[in-house]
């Protein structure tokens, strides 16, 4: 199962700034949420971690969240893929965002073909989404 597109490691900025550039005033339900959120952990370990996938072990090196103030997210991650079969590259996902539950509660619903919802964490500047078969923690500054 292909999980999201791959890009470019230099196309990353332009495809998030492009991809959550319009925008109304926001709902201020979201408006406590958003922002952007650096990785800083996956399922308890500082990146590089490496991860088993259905296309082999991943190294995944960094990444990004930006959560919008309309609902919509995008994520970026960079991973090398080990052995050196493949170059470094970013998977891009992006979707929509909902909060629940006293806002603690995140459900992720990525855009198609995937279309996998998931349920993801929000507490304070800290957000908990779940992908590639691991806990991803990303940290608003």
């Amino acid at each position: 199962m292909r999980l999201a597109r791959r890009v470019p490691a230099v196309a990353l900025p332009i495809a998030l700034a492009g991809a959550l550039a319009c925008s109304d005033d926001g709902d201020p339900t979201f408006r406590r949420a958003a922002g952007f959120y650096n990785l800083t952990q996956i399922d308890g370990r500082t990146p590089p971690v490496a991860l088993q996938t259905a296309e082999g072990t991943i190294f995944v090196t960094r990444g990004t969240m930006q959560l919008h103030d309309d609902g919509r997210f995008a994520m970026g991650i960079e991973q090398n893929f080990a052995g050196g079969v493949r170059p470094a590259a970013w998977t891009l996902v992006q979707g929509r965002y909902a909060l629940r539950g006293g806002d603690s509660a995140m459900t992720v619903t990525l855009e198609p073909p995937d279309s996998r919802v998931l349920a993801a964490t929000l507490a304070g500047k800290q957000a908990t989404v779940p992908m590639f078969g691991a806990r991803l923690l990303f940290e608003r500054p």
